[in-house]
């Protein structure tokens, strides 16, 4: 996003001279909005509209801007819009010939940014002449942009207000989101060099209550993540966007902290409550560290697991397991534990799935002890289990005389 806020922000800050001086041109005869945006167009190469043009003694004002993409079709909607842009050039200044603003202030502006089904950068964004010249002061006011991908729904962030800044050749953002869709306020911070090159975007919150639908709504990450791992409860997000120029793709990573969530991992039929940890998703990987939550009245603890969805490795994911007293009668029957068999299972496991077909087919190994164990109404106290996975699915046999 902040690829195109910036470049917005060059277009209507470093271009904004062009349209003074035409304004100061129109004044003379009927000062049309359509003249101002003429040259607009002219220095951008593409198709500008604007709707009216007002210009005081102290600042001038635009409303309803329009830029289209590069090569826009008929019909086509534009990539950025302004609801009104306000800058402190104004009459005196048109007369003095002091025509470069200092500041710019660009209300209710959005930025429609498409991409093909693998993620590759669509929108054809206009290369600003006389980005060169020092940036103004920019403030953005209910920002926001809205995120397309082939074969998948928008995703829209608003109520972006911030500024933007230059220095020392880099240009920087610095501002708040705050987004009911998105679970409130965020904090939101990026950089781009001015030349051109790659944008980093960084949105935070301390706490949202994340759903499954929310996650599904994140840009970028696919939405496959989101079927093998669920996740519902409070956690602080740490979102990262680094923005490359077109034709690669946006690199992202998502950095969940989960202390009170519930996880269901599906394709093991495994749920935990209250879970607590470390949650990292990084270019179609996801990463549980420390991962710590009650299962069958029990404790579960994922010290490491790689679920890997990346497109050239299809679906593989591993797990590592301690278990410690977790109730055998609350554990999923398609774990195949040995019949009549109670008590309370500690013990660790790894466990590989790879999903093929959307089929799991599991492998792994693992070996553990039953407390206060009971073969119906028989006492063992000294039970131990083996666990192994095939391609049958989970298989704990017993090992007696431990």
């Amino acid at each position: 996003m902040m690829r195109f806020l910036i470049k917005s922000v060059l277009v209507l800050s470093g271009l904004l001279t062009c349209g003074w001086f035409a304004a100061r041109a129109v004044m003379q005869s009927d000062m049309a909005a359509n003249r101002v945006a003429s040259r607009i167009s002219a220095a951008l190469g593409t198709k500008v509209t604007v709707g009216g043009l007002q210009v005081g003694l102290d600042g001038s004002i635009l409303t309803d801007v329009a830029v289209y993409e590069l090569d826009a079709t008929t019909g086509q909607q534009p990539f950025v819009t302004i609801g009104r842009v306000e800058t402190d050039v104004g009459l005196t200044d048109l007369v003095s010939g002091s025509n470069d603003p200092s500041r710019v202030s660009l209300i209710d502006l959005h930025v429609v940014v498409r991409h093909d089904r693998e993620g590759h950068l669509l929108t054809k964004t206009p290369q600003p002449a006389g980005a060169d010249r020092p940036l103004p002061t920019i403030r953005l006011t209910r920002a926001g942009v809205t995120i397309k991908k082939d074969g998948e729904p928008d995703v829209s962030f608003r109520g972006l207000d911030g500024e933007v800044n230059e220095a020392s050749g880099q240009v920087a953002m610095q501002g708040t989101i705050v987004d009911p869709a998105w679970g409130g306020k965020w904090a939101v911070a990026g950089a781009a060099p001015k030349a051109g090159g790659v944008v980093a975007l960084h949105l935070k919150s301390p706490g949202v209550s994340v759903t499954q639908e929310m996650l599904r709504r994140v840009p970028y990450v696919p939405v496959s993540v989101w079927s093998h791992v669920e996740l519902a409860g409070q956690t602080p997000v740490d979102l990262q966007l680094q923005i490359p120029p077109a034709p690669a793709k946006t690199r992202y990573r998502v950095a969940l902290t989960p202390a009170n969530t519930s996880v269901y991992v599906p394709s093991i039929d495994l749920r935990a409550a209250t879970a607590a940890g470390q949650v990292l998703v990084e270019d179609g990987v996801v990463l549980l560290r420390d991962v710590r939550g009650k299962v069958a009245e029990g404790e579960l603890h994922v010290s490491g697991a790689v679920l890997d969805f990346r497109p050239s490795n299809g679906s593989n994911m591993k797990f590592e397991f301690d278990a410690t007293r977790l109730i055998l009668q609350s554990l999923p029957a398609k774990w195949k534990l040995p019949p009549r068999l109670g008590g309370k299972l500690s013990g660790t496991m790894t466990l590989n799935v790879r999903i093929i077909d959307r089929i799991p087919i599991l492998t792994g190994s693992g070996d553990g002890r039953v407390d206060d164990a009971m073969i119906g109404p028989i006492p063992f106290p000294n039970y131990g289990l083996r666990f192994r996975a095939d391609q049958n699915g989970f298989l704990f046999e017993p090992r007696l005389g431990r």
